[in-house]
């Protein structure tokens, strides 16, 4: 996969994303160990999702110019270059917040981005230097929410080692249906590993369910490539997936950190969160209190955005 993504890299397609990321993604090939990457298997693929990833690149560079936006990348990055697959994605997941954080304050008429990569004469740390509509000098910071791991998360993983443990012994696609998006119990994660072991050596019917705690659930399965997504019902009775309590925590969190780390400068401060749900959805209500929460730990000294997965749910 590693050589074909390298390939694909070159070409005139992907330049944008090149320019970016090229120099941290040649670096990862390198690694003895952790070298394959989400980006690697983007690249081995033509279409969607590449194309729009592109795109997204490109607009950034029409922000931010091409070499400042190389070295803020390998900045952010450079540290998890031999990190773990997962912690890598993180990376790069974290640097793609940027890139869509610099393109919806564009539309909002924010301009002169310049990427900061050290700390400031007055000790503040953020991501950007900007100019707002207003013409005053601002200084942006960009947090990113990771997506935790959800149960979909153990099954893929699951069958996926079991495979390459016992090649062509597990075949199949498993499409998984759950109603929490909360983290899994240790418990939980055993009888996820118990019941994929089982699938070795029988022909599972299409559709089969699996009771893990407060809830069951039901698993699409078909043959195919070793993999596991997914999916959920929408209806009158649904739950929410989100724990709020936790869900706010994050942003506090990240609210917090930013504060601390732009609390000596006298500039007008722009805080933007992104955050990923595993479920690609979120309420009202929640991005409403994300909103409170990141106003009340400036006392209120902030612009805040926030995104979800890089589109706005509400800006300043």
């Amino acid at each position: 996969m590693i050589p074909a993504a390298l390939a694909a890299l070159s070409r005139p397609e992907n330049i944008p994303i090149r320019l970016i990321f090229g120099r941290a993604l040649e670096a990862r090939s390198r690694e003895p160990v952790n070298h394959s990457c989400g980006l690697f298997g983007l690249l081995s693929r033509d279409g969607w999702p590449i194309d729009q990833f592109n795109g997204q690149c490109a607009d950034y560079l029409k922000l931010v110019d091409p070499e400042n936006a190389q070295r803020k990348c390998w900045s952010d990055l450079r540290g998890c270059i031999a990190s773990p697959v997962r912690d890598f994605n993180g990376g790069c997941a974290d640097f793609f917040a940027e890139i869509n954080a610099v393109r919806v304050l564009s539309v909002e008429q924010y301009h002169s981005f310049f990427p900061i990569t050290g700390r400031l004469q007055d000790g503040t740390t953020a991501d950007y230097s900007a100019v707002n509509s207003q013409g005053e000098h601002v200084y942006v910071e960009v947090k990113n929410i990771r997506s935790n791991r959800t149960l979909a998360d153990i099954f893929c993983e699951t069958i996926q080692q079991f495979e390459s443990e016992q090649p062509g012994m597990y075949p199949y696609r498993l499409c998984v249906d759950y109603p929490s998006d909360e983290p899994p119990t240790g418990e939980q994660v055993r009888e996820i590993e118990e019941y994929v072991r089982s699938l070795k050596g029988r022909i599972p019917s299409a559709n089969e369910q699996l009771h893990l705690g407060e809830f069951s659930v039901r698993i699409g399965v078909e043959k195919g490539e070793p993999y596991a997504f997914m999916t959920r019902g929408i209806g009158p009775d649904t739950i929410e997936p989100l724990n709020k309590a936790r869900f706010i925590g994050k942003v506090r969190s990240k609210a917090e950190k930013a504060a601390t780390q732009m609390c000596g400068t006298t500039h007008r401060k722009v805080l933007v969160i992104n955050y990923d749900t595993p479920s690609a959805e979120i309420s009202l209500d929640f991005v409403e209190s994300a909103k409170a929460e990141m106003l009340d730990v400036f006392q209120g000294n902030v612009v805040p955005y926030f995104l979800h997965y890089g589109n706005a749910c509400f800006v300043g």
